[in-house]
């Protein structure tokens, strides 16, 4: 498929960081399948990514095309593909999603090693950002007892404020990732150095968020899910709320000692 000689600049307005990684992973998936994209608006992410960046000066003629989300609830979707087909009908582009190939264009994020940094046999991901607290879990701290009591060494990123290329050099030198929906995930799958696991809130579906990572889920089902609320949870939040500590206790050490 070719646009012929148009280029375009891609953005999601929200700016949050997962926002910025997946805007990036789609100006590549564009470019990979030979339709010119750039990326704008995330200064955030330049130095975390390998991305054609759209330059202002020089780049005039660039169509600006910002992401959105358009089939939320659509079991088909997963959000990779959601905002391929939100570009498709602003760029109008004469293609289906289905003819776009996503596996095989490269990802964006970038690593560099860093030989100070040693593994854990698990890294923590326990904060999401503020733009819903119902993807949180309210039982780290329950978690963390349970590991210290099992001889099990982790360190928390979100607490420590470790980001970046430190980030991922933790992510990939830990024999496990246990997280939850956020930014830090999205950043974290394509380098995951073991298996990972995310605690899974009610607010989103896990399949359409996370089905181009290698990562399973620990959720309780209700029936209010995907709720997508920011606010005035009816349910004391009981999707994270009755994921019991010790179910995450079980998979992070059958996954620790059975691990090839």
């Amino acid at each position: 498929m070719n646009s012929g000689n148009k280029i375009y600049k891609i953005f999601w307005a929200g700016g949050a960081l997962g926002d910025n990684l997946l805007a990036a992973w789609v100006v590549n998936i564009l470019n990979f399948n030979n339709i010119s994209a750039l990326l704008t608006g995330a200064p955030r992410i330049r130095n975390l990514i390998n991305s054609k960046i759209y330059n202002p000066h020089s780049d005039t003629n660039a169509i600006p095309i910002p992401l959105n989300r358009t089939k939320r609830k659509d079991p088909n979707f997963t959000i990779v593909t959601d905002l391929l087909n939100n570009f498709i009908k602003k760029s109008k582009e004469n293609i289906c999603v289905g003819e776009i190939d996503i596996e095989n264009a490269p990802h964006p994020i970038i690593y560099q090693d860093n030989p100070l940094i040693k593994g854990y046999d698990v890294c923590l991901v326990t904060q999401s950002g503020s733009w819903t607290p119902y993807r949180n879990w309210p039982h780290f701290s329950e978690l963390k007892s349970l590991l210290i009591d099992n001889g099990i060494t982790f360190i928390d990123l979100s607490q420590k404020g470790v980001k970046g290329n430190n980030f991922l050099n933790y992510v990939k030198k830990s024999q496990i990732y246990l997280g939850i929906e956020t930014g830090a995930s999205h950043y974290a799958a394509p380098h995951l150095g073991g298996k990972g696991l995310i605690i899974q809130s009610g607010y989103c579906d896990f399949n359409y968020w996370a089905a181009h990572y290698n990562y399973q889920n620990l959720e309780h089902q209700v029936d209010c899910s995907p709720c997508w609320k920011r606010q005035g949870c009816p349910y004391e939040h009981k999707c994270m709320a009755k994921i019991h500590p010790d179910a995450a206790l079980k998979w992070v050490k059958q996954n620790l000692y059975d691990k090839s």
